[in-house]
């Protein structure tokens, strides 16, 4: 089948759409409370078909895409499908986000639509999201999140570590578009998401039918759930920072009167995580985790069973994104005097504990940390396997930046995955011990253990083999980087380069 590649910030070929979008996210970001009434339209615009595609089987930041013509004539006859109003839907595959080809696909079209309704609503709701909402929004990923603990909630006591796991499962579709509706009054747009929500919910083998709740893993899901959970995130910044509410006022006037002025509350939320950190007595804690008991209940209809709201002291660690939050305390000594002073800071710290779990459900280690063969790469040669190796220790290195015992934990994973890679060549090259494969093949397994055919071909050495070779740890601030400039593409009107990322 012929395959051709079409540029999607091409001028000539579509030069009106993009116009037409720019003004549309023009509007969106000028207008954070306008109602649209006509969002069908835009789905007659065949560049959003483009990208909707190229999102689901490229997934790259190329402004290209590269289709067949039989699956540019199967993408016309499915938008031809959805302007005419038909149910396509065939259900919502949890755990598929992307496809390979639409020939051999049974899913493709739902995740075509999906993508679809995603570009339409996302730039409504996302100007009007908050600046502490983190998780699955453009620039805002978990170390952004763990950028704004280390910067923002510095003096913090105790924390509310908040979570509403298995809830979204159970949302109610009708209070849901209720929300919706209060933005978008298309009649085309609230169908389509409507069927979605109500359509079969495959996970593996099997179907279910679904009358409420959101489908974890689709497409949608995360725009959906941030959506809904917007109303408690300004709820909570104004019962935060406001203090409107009269009870926690008059705790804080009692302080105030004693020259106490102190009390801070910071709130962050990722996905279906929360936290809540608070310079101030106990008791303020307690009275702030009753009141965001009730309103998620009374105000969200949240069922108090997935509801875990803890009150924890920040020396007793707090884990939150794979990393552990808590309080240390250094004993600074002055050169002058014979004097010493406590001082106490917050940190991230990544436990041993998580790491080697993390290690063990993908059999590279035992629960003790002990190495186990890489048989999973039994089938490639010594240079891949190395390459694969080396980009999983990067991975690691960029993963750990904002732990304080960064350099550590990625020196403990090098020593695992080297010592796992040796037992493996061991066994495929037949030298029977990992001594004898460190000393044939070195320190850092880059000579060649077999027979090297090609002689000119170089094998990479094992990176952070050795704990002075691993990089220093960078400042928390540099992955707010993204967030800034998040901000200044708002600031410029460039919305359609966030959203569209093309």
């Amino acid at each position: 089948m012929k395959k051709k590649i079409i540029y999607l910030n091409h001028l000539s070929t579509f030069q009106k759409d993009l116009s037409i979008l720019r003004l549309y996210y023009k509007n969106c970001y000028t207008n954070p409370n306008l109602i649209f009434y006509k969002l069908g339209n835009y789905l007659n615009l065949n560049l959003i078909w483009y990208l909707a595609f190229k999102n689901v089987t490229q997934n790259n930041e190329f402004s290209y895409i590269i289709i067949n013509e039989l699956e540019e004539r199967e993408l016309m006859k499915l938008k031809q499908l959805v302007l005419e109003g038909i149910d396509i839907w065939g259900g919502v595959h949890t755990k598929r986000k992307s496809l390979h080809s639409i020939q051999v696909d049974f899913f493709w079209k739902d995740l075509l639509i999906e993508e679809i309704i995603k570009i339409i609503i996302e730039p409504i709701f996302e100007i009007n999201f908050e600046h502490n909402s983190f998780g699955f929004r453009p620039y805002r990923t978990c170390h952004t999140a763990l950028s704004y603990i280390t910067t923002q909630m510095q003096n913090t006591i105790w924390v509310l570590d908040g979570n509403l796991k298995g809830w979204f499962d159970l949302i109610n579709i009708d209070q849901l578009l209720k929300i919706l509706t209060l933005r978008i009054q298309d009649v085309l747009i609230l169908n389509l998401i409507k069927s979605g929500l109500n359509a079969k919910i495959i996970n593996g083998n099997y179907a279910m039918e679904s009358d409420i709740g959101i489908p974890i893993g689709s497409r949608l899901s995360s725009l959906l759930s941030n959506i809904y959970l917007d109303f408690f995130d300004k709820w909570m910044n104004n019962l935060c920072f406001q203090s409107c509410d009269p009870k926690l006022q008059s705790i804080k006037n009692i302080f105030i009167n004693h020259h106490l002025n102190f009390i801070s509350v910071h709130f962050l939320r990722f996905g279906d995580s929360f936290l809540i950190g608070i310079n101030a007595p106990f008791y303020f804690a307690a009275e702030i985790q009753k009141k965001i008991i009730n309103y998620l209940k009374n105000y969200l209809h949240i069922n108090e069973n997935f509801i875990k709201l803890d009150i924890k002291h920040l020396s007793k660690g707090v884990s939150f994104l794979g990393y552990l939050w808590k309080r240390k305390i250094a004993i600074l000594k002055s050169r002058f005097k014979n004097s010493k002073q406590n001082y106490a800071f917050a940190v991230l710290e990544i436990e041993i504990k998580t790491l080697l779990k993390v290690l063990q459900n993908q059999n590279i280690c035992d629960g003790s940390g002990k190495a186990l063969p890489l048989f999973a790469y039994l089938h490639l040669s010594q240079k891949e396997s190395n390459v694969k190796v080396n980009n999983i220790l990067l991975f690691f290195c960029n993963w750990c930046a904002l732990a304080v015992n960064r350099r550590y934990i990625v020196a403990f994973i090098a020593g695992i995955f080297r010592l796992a890679l040796s037992k493996m060549y061991a066994a495929k090259f037949k030298l029977r011990t990992t001594v004898a494969v460190l000393k044939k093949g070195g320190y850092f397994l880059n000579k060649s253990l077999g027979i090297n055919k090609k002689k000119d071909i170089t094998i990479p050495k094992i990176l952070y083999s050795k704990y002075n070779q691993i990089p220093d740890q960078t400042k928390s601030q540099i992955y707010l980087k993204d967030l800034f400039k998040y901000s200044s593409h708002l600031k410029q009107g460039k919305v359609l380069n966030i959203i569209l990322r093309i």
